[in-house]
């Protein structure tokens, strides 16, 4: 178990670089949010549908041109596989995070995406064996003393207590835009609850 952090133990409130791609990652894949129910199934299962239409459309590719035309369509399927590959290795994303660095290690991160007009806030994770000592309030409180625009986020029922002692206030979903309603993850049946802290 880690010791707390104190004063005298430097951590550090930055933007994320780019060598900071693979530990965002993985602080986002700690994160304890209850997977959707499709990626509890086996692997064979959630791709089996996908490669039958793959196997498909390549043997009428064949059929229709012959293998010259089944070939260049797998060349543009292995394309694809390879970018889509890519985009998750290179994790773009990255340029919105701000993290909190630990001995040369990310401990906390969250994404900030600025509007003309607001400001959101999502994906705050702590990584779990340095939760509970102050690393997210300091993440938090960081993120909103610099900016000027009202900050946005959404969290579960269980959370609001640690943003309201931060100065966040639930706001009322019908209250928002559309836009900032599906940015939030705000859906008919969702559990997320909007909060505001007014700067």
């Amino acid at each position: 178990m880690p010791q707390p952090l104190s004063r005298e133990i430097p951590y550090h409130f930055r933007f994320a670089l780019p060598r900071d791609r693979r530990q965002i990652r993985l602080l986002l894949r700690s994160y304890d949010r209850p997977m959707p129910s499709l990626t509890r199934q086996p692997w064979w299962k959630r791709y089996f549908g996908l490669g039958l239409l793959i196997a498909v459309t390549l043997h009428s590719l064949m059929l229709i041109g012959g293998i010259s035309l089944m070939l260049y369509g797998m060349l543009g399927l292995t394309t694809l596989v390879l970018a889509c590959w890519l985009n998750l290795w290179l994790f773009v994303d990255w340029q919105h995070y701000w993290i909190v660095e630990y001995q040369g290690y990310a401990v906390a991160c969250g994404k900030v995406i600025s509007h003309a007009n607001y400001v959101v806030l999502c994906n705050v994770v702590v990584t779990p064996k340095y939760r509970q000592q102050g690393i997210g309030s300091f993440l938090v409180s960081s993120i909103a003393e610099r900016t000027t625009l009202p900050l946005y986020l959404a969290c579960t029922a269980d959370r609001l207590s640690f943003y309201h002692r931060l100065g966040f206030i639930k706001v009322e979903p019908r209250s928002l835009n559309l836009y900032l309603r599906r940015e939030l993850g705000l859906t008919i049946n969702s559990k997320l609850l909007p909060m505001v802290q007014m700067n």
